[in-house]
């Protein structure tokens, strides 16, 4: 199967400690660009950017000491105030209702950026934050891991963006 000249695709940076993880994982931006107003490569920029400003959001509520419950309601705000409640970590009915997991000795581990975890990330403990919106013709997201530390969190991915995003 080949592409066509119709798929944005953006590889991003990634920087993580061998000494934590064994894994690496590799956000990208995978949609169809087609000549639509909805699907320019400037909206899908500008949906990174606001990708980047809910992970912010949900980086600085954690490491303030916020429960992962009242992160989850501070991230998912901000995604409705952009318009993409509808299509947060999912596309309705099918939505996951969560902006971060635990991760430890198991990829996914408690506590949870979502609804019923009304305890803080503790400190030591690491937390893949991941807000993507999902569509029926393509998905944008981050996903870093961080760690919570008494100064607040410390990044130990990177999605440092590329330089360009390309239509193959």
């Amino acid at each position: 199967m080949s592409f066509e000249a119709n798929y944005i695709v953006r590889f991003l940076n990634m920087k993580m400690p061998i000494k934590f993880y064994p894994f690496i994982l590799i956000p990208l931006i995978f949609f169809n660009c087609d000549s639509s107003e909805q699907n320019t490569i400037e909206l899908q920029e500008e949906k990174l950017n606001h990708m980047k400003e809910i992970s912010d959001a949900v980086v600085s509520s954690l490491g303030g000491g916020i429960s992962c419950s009242d992160t989850w309601i501070t991230g998912y705000n901000l995604a409705e105030e952009y318009g993409y409640g509808g299509n947060l970590m999912g596309i309705q009915p099918d939505q996951s209702k969560f902006l971060g997991h635990s991760v430890g000795l198991e990829l996914d581990e408690s506590p949870v950026v979502a609804h019923g975890f009304d305890r803080p990330l503790p400190l030591g403990g690491t937390m893949a934050i991941e807000p993507k919106l999902i569509y029926a013709n393509g998905s944008i997201g981050l996903e870093d891991t961080w760690v919570r530390t008494e100064d607040g969190m410390e990044q130990l991915s990177t999605s440092g963006h590329a330089d360009t995003v390309r239509c193959f």
